[in-house]
């Protein structure tokens, strides 16, 4: 809990750097969001990856 609390903190002063600097909540909110769903998609990727590639390593999809 002390970790989450920590990171809200750091999060909030990054946030109130950043308006401080110039850039507006909205393109801050666009950007966070944006970054969300790329990093979705990557994850997406990795895991249909893991389980379709034609490879020699097979342990791995029965692992996971």
């Amino acid at each position: 809990m002390l970790e989450r609390n920590e990171a809200m903190r750091q999060a909030k002063a990054m946030r109130d750097y950043l308006v401080n600097s110039g850039y507006t909540p909205e393109e801050i909110e666009d950007y966070l969001n944006e970054r969300a769903a790329n990093q979705k998609q990557n994850m997406q990727k990795g895991v249909i990856g893991m389980f379709f590639a034609k490879s020699e390593f097979q342990v791995m999809p029965r692992a996971f």
